[in-house]
């Protein structure tokens, strides 16, 4: 009886410590800043590789939908016109796309999104939401339509988006279709900062490890009664 009580013991122990190795700290992901350029000089150039990546993140890149249309106004990327992530935009159509991929063996998730926002002055007060897909599953907003002062540092909550891969898309619409709205430039900053984590996936010999430590738990109650 001692011994098997030492045994399950030991599981439930061994259970614990994956347990706590597999909370994982809030970090950046990717950063991208737009500095020193226009849209329309950014637009050429993409795919935009993101900086400071995670050590467990693989590749991310930024791209546009077909329906944006830059503006020359400079240190931005922003887009002309309200058609730009209207009050009920196409999944399919004009947006910013970010693409995550993580390093072999992991999967990522993806927490918050903060971003520097701006406005031209008939685009100030825009409106903007994001949506999300994990592994290829299909686009879903994970953020409703939110207004945004004009330069000021806006926070989006993704809700935990997990997976091998990760795209967001970001709509955003000024106010007036004359109007420019979306991310500016940050002199020695960033304008797009992807948090969130990083974690492994488990081997099956860990998984083995998680099924017997759940097994044990049942079997310890039984005993018990």
């Amino acid at each position: 009886m001692k011994n098997k009580e030492t045994m399950m013991k030991k599981l439930l122990i061994a259970l614990a410590i994956l347990a706590v190795a597999s909370v994982a700290q809030a970090d950046i992901l990717a950063t991208w800043n737009f500095y020193g350029s226009n849209s329309t000089q950014w637009e050429p150039a993409m795919p935009i590789a993101g900086a400071n990546l995670d050590a467990n993140i693989d590749s991310a890149s930024l791209t546009i939908g077909g329906g944006f249309v830059a503006t020359s106004s400079g240190n931005n990327l922003r887009s002309n016109g309200t058609y730009w992530g209207i009050t009920s935009p196409d999944l399919g159509d004009a947006y910013v796309q970010i693409s995550l991929a993580a390093a072999d063996g992991y999967t990522l998730t993806v927490e918050t999104i903060t971003g520097a926002v701006a406005g031209s002055g008939t685009g100030v007060g825009g409106v903007d939401r994001w949506a999300a897909q994990a592994d290829g599953g299909g686009y879903g907003w994970v953020i409703g339509e939110s207004a945004t002062a004009n330069n000021t540092s806006a926070s989006w909550d993704i809700t935990d988006t997990t997976g091998e891969t990760v795209d967001l898309r970001y709509f955003a619409s000024p106010t007036a279709a004359g109007g420019t709205y979306g991310f500016q430039g940050i002199n020695g900053g960033n304008s797009i900062v992807i948090n969130g984590t990083t974690q492994p996936i488990p081997e099956p010999a860990t998984m083995s490890l998680l099924g017997l430590g759940a097994l044990a738990m049942v079997l310890r109650r039984k005993m018990k009664k």
